[in-house]
């Protein structure tokens, strides 16, 4: 553990004598990392920080690639499904005059 954080002191260090600055979303990330693990971060990071970026922290803050790809395909299809989810009811919604066949097949059939 000691060699962990003195690690961190290290790159803080480093960091500060070259004059960089940890960005937002990297300091978003590494929060939700240290809060919630890699599976946080894969599931939530996407909408905090993006999935891009949840996957390059992922693997900057010393998770395998192994893990962070598996984590990453069941957060894209936790996603798919949430919005897929929504935008179905959102249509139904917002669109009520749609009938029982769909109105990708009213569109279509125009």
């Amino acid at each position: 553990m000691q060699d962990i954080i003195h690690v961190e002191e290290v790159a803080a260090t480093e960091a500060e004598a070259a004059g960089m600055e940890e960005s937002k979303k990297g300091k978003r990330a590494r929060a939700l990392f240290d809060k919630y693990g890699l599976p946080g971060l894969a599931i939530i990071g996407p909408f905090f920080v993006g999935s891009h970026i949840s996957a390059f922290m992922g693997m900057s803050f010393g998770s395998t690639r192994k893990r962070v790809t598996g984590w990453m395909l069941t957060s894209l299809f936790l996603w798919t499904v949430v919005m897929a989810v929504a935008s179905s009811y959102g249509i139904t919604y917002f669109m009520p005059h749609v009938e029982e066949d769909g109105f990708l097949i009213r569109l279509f059939s125009n």
